[in-house]
């Protein structure tokens, strides 16, 4: 096979991970609580791009301080419809609906997709003392690095 065109060259190297859209996340309201927290797990994580699942993630105010503050594209699942479309409101609001997040309502977190995750956590662990994370969805997780925050 010869040499490819430039252009070419440069689509066979793009990925969802560079790719840019115009947001308003200045204009979309910050939780200070949740800022301090998403900063705090991409310090401790390092995990700073590709892709993050939040599990049980309520309204997604935490997937927006982590897209705020790194390049990640957030998967969320919520099993609460209601919460679900309240997250996904704010997600358009903000711009960064389908480019940045996405949320899917779910009746169980059992059937997913195997290693693709950079970094899995759960915006609603935050505020229970009690840990219900159920181990067999760290299947999940990428091989190699990739980080469950429990």
């Amino acid at each position: 096979m010869g040499k490819l065109p430039h252009q070419l060259q440069y689509f066979l190297r793009d990925t969802h991970f560079n790719f840019k859209s115009g947001t308003d996340l200045e204009s979309t309201p910050n939780d200070a609580k949740l800022a301090n927290i998403a900063a705090e797990i991409i310090r401790t994580t390092q995990v700073k791009k590709g892709i993050c699942v939040d599990l049980d993630a309520g309204d997604g105010s935490l997937a927006i301080e982590l897209i705020r503050g790194a390049d990640l594209r957030v998967i969320c699942f919520e099993q609460d419809r209601a919460r679900m479309e309240e997250g996904r409101k704010k997600f358009k609001k903000a711009g960064i609906y389908g480019s940045r997040v996405t949320v899917h309502h779910v009746s169980r977190l059992q059937h997913l997709p195997r290693r693709f995750a950079n970094l899995v956590l759960s915006q609603a662990s935050l505020k229970s003392e009690e840990q219900k994370f159920d181990t067999s969805l760290l299947d999940i997780l990428r091989p190699s690095g990739g980080i469950a925050l429990v």
